[in-house]
């Protein structure tokens, strides 16, 4: 074979399947037998060569594969939003700001008034390392 057209073989491989004539059928069972034949004499996967179709059918379980794993991110993404958007609101980036205010020496937490020497009293058994 000079040249192979492999759309054109599996066009005219997928008639012959298809096929209810009994001479396409006979010749389709000794092909199979001769390809059988051959596959048997190969030792092993290392000799054997990757032909068109079984690096077409390599190529479509890829793809399949990739297919599942972007299906599988994409709604793992939108399960997490969904699950958060509650938390979260519009606003995706939150800022912790409480409410304290240092003026004048006095740290004003709510509810609650330190002065300086009051929290150094409260803080000095404290030991950090």
């Amino acid at each position: 074979m000079e040249q192979f057209n492999i759309e054109e073989f599996a066009q005219m491989f997928d008639a012959a399947l298809a096929s209810d004539n009994p001479s396409v059928k006979k010749a389709l069972r000794n092909f199979m037998m001769v390809a059988a034949i051959v596959h048997a004499q190969e030792l092993n996967e290392d000799e054997r060569l990757e032909g068109p179709f079984e690096s077409l059918l390599k190529k479509v379980q890829n793809l399949e594969s990739m297919m599942r794993e972007l299906q599988n991110n994409r709604a793992y993404k939108d399960n997490y939003r969904d699950h958060y958007k509650d938390y979260v609101g519009t606003n995706s980036t939150r800022v912790y700001s409480p409410n304290i205010s240092t003026t004048s020496g006095t740290t004003s937490w709510p509810n609650t008034a330190y002065s300086t020497t009051e929290l150094t009293d409260l803080l000095k058994d404290l030991k950090f390392k």
